[in-house]
């Protein structure tokens, strides 16, 4: 793949009127749905589509794998200046758009916590991912039109005070693979760990098990809603058990608050080390310990009966299970298997962060048998992670607390 080769100006294709609709309302959409043949744009090259007064800026991607090969980035009403070239539109589009995310950040999240400060389409750059942690810029190139212009990018990020951080470009293999993009080339970082300051813990996670952003940041103002529920209540609790735990962010996090007296880690990641560290690093002392177990196939053995509050936050189930059955009724069966071995006047801190299944419909798959579920809060993801509409394609994150009578 072709980094940068511009050939003057940016490229025009003319799109028919009954197309508008279709290329202006969805992210991602197919040049062969709408006649249109890109074969002359280089990967990820970004042009002008559309006809008389509606014309959009567009990632192309012949050589796409996927079927939409076409990325809605914005509209485009400079039509009047033909020697616009597309490195001079692009330079100026993203140290904008990166700017103006910074931000929104910097109004609505907690200053100095860790936070994504890029997200993608919603942010203006289709496939574009950039969190800021304590020690280090992440950065996910997963269209082949950042790619493209990635040096732009991190130009960009490098001419704002605030991201004054060494730059990690993080590569997912799906993406690469669909996409066509090539293996490029961040800061030369030294780092072991990347450390995060999320509410009021410290946390660190090995850069070589992290997962493929380093860290999920989307949980962070849940965990927090979840503490001051409890705090403002005065309830407080013996022990909690941190289901798919990862690191310990959650249990941490409770026993930070003093919530709770002790936490019982489990996931089947094997980060007991990592849990350990994080520990360490919050002066909690010995109230926790650790269990190394598949969740999905030893669910049955578990018993949750000496635990007041259950967090269950899994990975994207879809991702496990596959698609023979809904995500609906995956998640129901999880639920009901957990609630069954619960105890009453307990409560379960259920999530969800697989995009195929709507809040509403999520909220109605905890049952609990011969036991009284009441619902008594819901969250989404942090506002670092921004969204449109509870329709976005990009909400995906859903939290809720339930209390068994």
């Amino acid at each position: 793949m072709i980094i940068y080769k511009y050939g003057g100006c940016l490229k025009k294709f003319l799109l028919a009127k009954k197309y508008i609709k279709q290329i202006s309302q969805h992210d991602a959409s197919s040049s062969r749905d709408m006649d249109l043949d890109i074969k002359r744009c280089a990967p990820g090259e970004w042009i002008v589509l559309g006809c008389d007064e509606n014309n959009y800026i567009i990632m192309a991607n012949p050589f796409s794998t996927t079927k939409n090969d076409l990325r809605l980035v914005c509209e485009y009403a400079d039509t009047s200046n033909d020697q616009n070239s597309e490195y001079d539109f692009v330079k100026r589009y993203i140290f904008k758009k990166i700017h103006d995310a910074v931000e929104y950040r910097n109004k609505f999240c907690i200053k100095e916590a860790s936070k994504r400060i890029f997200y993608g389409a919603i942010d203006g750059i289709p496939g574009l991912v950039i969190d800021k942690y304590e020690n280090l810029i992440s950065m996910q190139v997963n269209s082949a039109g950042a790619a493209r212009h990635y040096e732009i990018i991190m130009d960009s990020i490098r001419a704002i005070p605030s991201l004054q951080l060494p730059i990690a470009i993080v590569h997912d293999d799906s993406f690469s693979k669909s996409e066509g993009i090539p293996q490029l080339q961040g800061d030369n970082i030294s780092e072991t760990e990347i450390r995060i300051l999320e509410n009021d813990i410290m946390l660190s996670v090995p850069r070589k098990s992290s997962q493929k952003s380093g860290y999920y940041l989307d949980q962070a103002d849940n965990r927090r809603r979840f503490i001051e529920f409890m705090q403002k209540r005065d309830i407080a609790v013996t022990a909690s058990c941190d289901m798919f735990c990862y690191i310990g962010s959650w249990g941490i996090s409770l026993l930070k608050s003093k919530i709770t007296k002790t936490v019982h880690f489990m996931d089947q990641a094997g980060l007991e080390e990592a849990i350990a560290r994080n520990i360490e690093l919050n002066n909690l002392g010995s109230k926790w310990e650790f269990t190394r177990v598949n969740i999905f196939e030893e669910l049955k053995k578990l018993d949750f009966k000496e635990y007041e509050i259950v967090i269950c936050d899994p990975p994207a189930l879809r991702k496990i299970h596959g698609r023979n059955n809904s995500t609906a009724e995956t998640y129901k069966k999880l639920f009901k298997e957990i609630i069954s071995r619960m105890r009453r006047d307990s409560y379960l801190v259920a999530c969800s962060c697989t995009s195929g299944i709507g809040f509403e419909e999520f909220s109605e798959v905890a049952s609990g048998g011969s036991k009284e579920v009441q619902l008594l809060d819901i969250g989404i993801q942090s506002l670092d992670h921004p969204v449109r509409s509870l329709n976005d394609k990009g909400m995906y994150l859903k939290y809720c607390l339930y209390y068994l009578r």
